[in-house]
């Protein structure tokens, strides 16, 4: 019987709430303190705004460039005559030693497994038949 009467009491005071709350603000007084602070008071008037007046820029006269200095030629330098015993050999950039085995070292926790997509995880000397499905739906 205490489980029945519980939610009655408790939603008959949010009801009581409820209806106290709506007649407080319909008193009177309430009404008489918003109402002086909706009140529109005349806006000042504002003065138009005028844009105001660009000063003339006076132009700048134009500066006389100064004369360039002449740069002087540089000498053309002759260039030395082959020698027909010596043939030239381009010299070949040396190349890094490689060290054998994977660029990537995997760490040691990873097993030594073939990863799938790599011949398709198999080794390279089993081959397996595609399966075909005797009985097509």
């Amino acid at each position: 019987m205490i489980n029945v009467r519980l939610p009655i009491l408790v939603s008959s005071v949010f009801f009581l709430v409820f209806i106290s709350s709506s007649l407080l603000f319909a008193t009177p007084s309430f009404s008489a303190r918003v109402s002086h602070s909706l009140v529109h008071e005349e806006v000042t008037k504002i003065p138009e705004y005028t844009e105001p007046e660009e000063p003339e820029i006076p132009e700048e006269p134009e500066l006389p460039s100064p004369e360039e200095p002449e740069i002087p030629e540089e000498p053309e330098i002759p260039e030395e005559p082959e020698v027909p015993g010596e043939p030239e050999v381009p010299e070949e950039p040396e190349e890094p030693e490689e060290p054998e085995g994977p660029k990537f070292g995997f760490p040691s926790w990873i097993p030594s497994f073939p990863f799938p997509g790599v011949n398709g995880g198999l080794p390279k000397s089993e081959k397996t038949k595609p399966h075909y499905n005797k009985y097509p739906h």
